[in-house]
């Protein structure tokens, strides 16, 4: 599970929580700074979550294209149940998980011997809150997914074909609706709109996909109806066909 937590009125420049206390170690790369707890698996394994983030960040850089000046900072839970409490602390709800970001630079992502949630995920978040706050949360999960590129170990396309073929597929434009994307589990949520996002990437190119897909206000039929020039219907049949390839 991840959660994505954004809010321009209520984020924190440098979060003060009674949690983090027991953070008493850091470690600082070019584009972060890592906080966790001295003997903690996170403290063993530092130098190799360091060096994942910012290959993760200069592959996000590379892509998007998109100016991001903080220094992101990553804090290294030891559970999802203490990210669940530091955003309880937060936001006054409890809501156990693996990572969620609050803009506009602060990570909170679980790192054990059995969860490992670092990447590119929230990372992408932050940077592409940066250039704006997207329309609805299947596009925003989509850009993230797709700067994954997989979920589970296994590529977001591939997913995709497992659900056309089990009946657990749904079409992208009814998960542009944010109630509907909700509801739905994140395990078919998330690798959905991630290989749709790549195709839509793949077909527009980065630069047009942020400036007429993720950017307007508008809903997602209107916005691929005016960027392919074809009924959002057509759209989603040649993603579709390219899900097949």
């Amino acid at each position: 599970m991840q959660i994505t937590v954004y809010d321009e009125n209520r984020r924190p420049e440098t979060p003060d929580l009674r949690t983090l206390d027991a953070f008493d170690a850091s470690f600082c790369t070019e584009h972060y700074v890592f906080h966790f707890r001295s003997g903690s698996c996170a403290a063993r394994e530092i130098e190799q979550i360091a060096a994942e983030q910012e290959r993760c960040f200069r592959t996000i850089e590379e892509t998007l294209r998109i100016p991001f000046t903080h220094r992101i900072r990553y804090f290294l839970a030891d559970s999802p149940e203490e990210n669940g409490r530091i955003l309880e602390e937060l936001f006054g709800m409890y809501a156990p998980g693996n990572g969620f970001a609050i803009g506009p630079n602060n990570v909170f992502a679980v790192y054990n011997d059995r969860i490992k949630c670092i990447g590119a995920h929230e990372d992408t978040h932050l940077i592409s809150y940066a250039f704006c706050d997207p329309a609805c949360e299947f596009l925003s999960e989509g850009l993230a997914m797709r700067m994954d590129g997989q979920w589970w170990g296994e590529p977001n396309a591939e997913w995709v074909k497992r659900f056309l073929q089990d009946g657990r597929y749904r079409p992208v434009l009814a998960l542009a609706d944010d109630e509907t994307f909700e509801k739905m589990p994140c395990e078919i949520t998330y690798p959905i709109a991630g290989a749709f996002t790549a195709f839509l990437t793949e077909r527009l190119g980065v630069p047009a996909y942020l400036e007429q897909i993720y950017k307007p206000k508008q809903p997602l039929k209107e916005k691929l109806e005016h960027a392919f020039g074809m009924p959002p219907e057509a759209v989603e049949r040649a993603f579709l066909d390219w899900i097949g390839k």
